[in-house]
């Protein structure tokens, strides 16, 4: 159909001085014209400047929209390989595709579908899309907006999740969730926070890229009996042993540090009872649950 800027406006609740001025200077739209010089849109104009609208109001600034939305309108350059799903299909291919075309209200549509309960949403969904999304990012078949957008709408679920378990039971064991300085990948570790306040756990985030002295100060004031860490690279084992070993000897005595992620890999021998080392989120809940100390959650 096509629409004067007037009905456009009145459909968007984008004010017409905003959509000429975004036209002007960002050069989003480009509507044709009526014989008598009026602009003339149409309904791909207008999911357009809806999109742009919805992530302004999540934080973006209007460039930051523009630059999003226009990627996605032109899909991939040339050289560029397109996104492949890897080993996803189902639901979490569904949104995978939707997250890499910038189409928030296509991924909000799969939301009711995905399984019941955080645990499976976790495990069957938000996960492997994410592994996707890094090995994509990896190979050059993503871009910097595709990878930002996806990761942050994960991320936002990820909370909701977190917060609507009130980050576990007041009475349960005390967790804090960190990540080491100039970690910026936090998403797994978001994921293990959820899924520890399902355990009965009480979760202290303090998300990425903790400073080391920042760290100590909070473990002396508030010393936690499990502090989980984050190691996401894994040709970083050394540096990440070191670390943990800095991190285990300003925490209190009783605080059980626990490393996870690739970073943790080929270090599990090194663990000791304070300290330990667990590659993958299972193995550390694993070791959560058979440790005394801890309530083993369903």
């Amino acid at each position: 159909m096509a629409y004067r800027i007037k009905t456009v406006a009145g459909l968007t609740g984008i004010p017409r001085a905003t959509i000429v001025a975004w036209e002007r200077r960002y050069g989003l739209l480009e509507p044709r014209r009526s014989p008598s010089g009026y602009r003339i849109y149409a309904d791909d104009d207008i999911e357009l400047l809806r999109r742009v609208k919805r992530l302004t109001e999540e934080g973006l600034a209007v460039s930051e929209a523009v630059e999003m939305v226009g990627r996605a309108v032109e899909g991939p350059k040339a050289g560029v390989p397109t996104p492949t799903l890897g080993g996803l299909e189902g639901l979490p291919a569904d949104l995978y595709r939707a997250l890499l075309g910038f189409d928030r209200a296509g991924a909000e549509k799969i939301l009711p579908q995905l399984p019941q309960g955080f645990e499976r949403a976790i495990s069957d969904v938000y996960m492997p899309l994410l592994r996707e999304l890094g090995d994509a990012w990896e190979r050059g078949d993503v871009t910097v907006a595709q990878e930002h957008f996806a990761s942050a709408f994960c991320r936002e679920m990820l909370l909701q999740m977190f917060h609507r378990l009130g980050a576990g039971p007041e009475g349960g064991t005390s967790v804090t969730c960190a990540g080491p300085p100039g970690e910026q990948h936090e998403l797994g570790l978001l994921a293990v926070a959820v899924r520890l306040a399902l355990r009965g756990m009480r979760v202290t985030w303090l998300g990425a890229d903790m400073p080391f002295e920042d760290l100590c100060a909070f473990l002396a004031r508030h010393p936690p009996r499990v502090l989980c860490l984050t190691a996401m690279h894994r040709a970083q084992a050394p540096a990440v042993s070191a670390y943990a070993r800095q991190v285990r000897a300003c925490a209190h005595p009783e605080t059980r540090v626990v490393v996870g992620g690739p970073g943790a890999s080929g270090l599990e021998g090194a663990s000791s009872r304070d300290l330990w080392f667990c590659p993958t989120v299972e193995a550390m809940l694993e070791r959560l649950a058979a440790d005394s100390p801890f309530p083993a959650g369903t």
